[in-house]
């Protein structure tokens, strides 16, 4: 079914642009903070060392 721009977004499709949207954020907090965004994604996202 193609309804154009009139059907709601999935749920995956929200999460999608979200991680988008998260990605895009850290690129350019490493930028204005002139570190290396693999420092930034360390600092940011959890691991599995401290996930509950």
């Amino acid at each position: 079914m193609d309804c154009g721009r009139s059907c709601p977004k999935s749920h995956i499709d929200r999460v999608e642009q979200l991680d988008v949207e998260r990605a895009e954020a850290l690129i350019k907090l490493a930028q204005l903070r002139q570190v290396d965004l693999k420092i930034l994604i360390q600092e940011f996202l959890p691991t599995h060392s401290n996930v509950a």
